[in-house]
């Protein structure tokens, strides 16, 4: 994937999962919304 296509892809999609490790070290995937501001960053 090139970075137009992952920027294309971003624009697509919302939807993310944040995966942070519990105190005992197992994970943790919590849902997450994204968005892209007027300048193409996520947020």
């Amino acid at each position: 994937m090139d970075l137009d296509d992952a920027r294309r892809y971003r624009w697509a999609d919302h939807r993310s999962v944040l995966i942070a490790s519990r105190r005992d070290r197992s994970p943790q995937p919590s849902p997450v919304v994204r968005c892209v501001d007027d300048e193409g960053r996520a947020l």
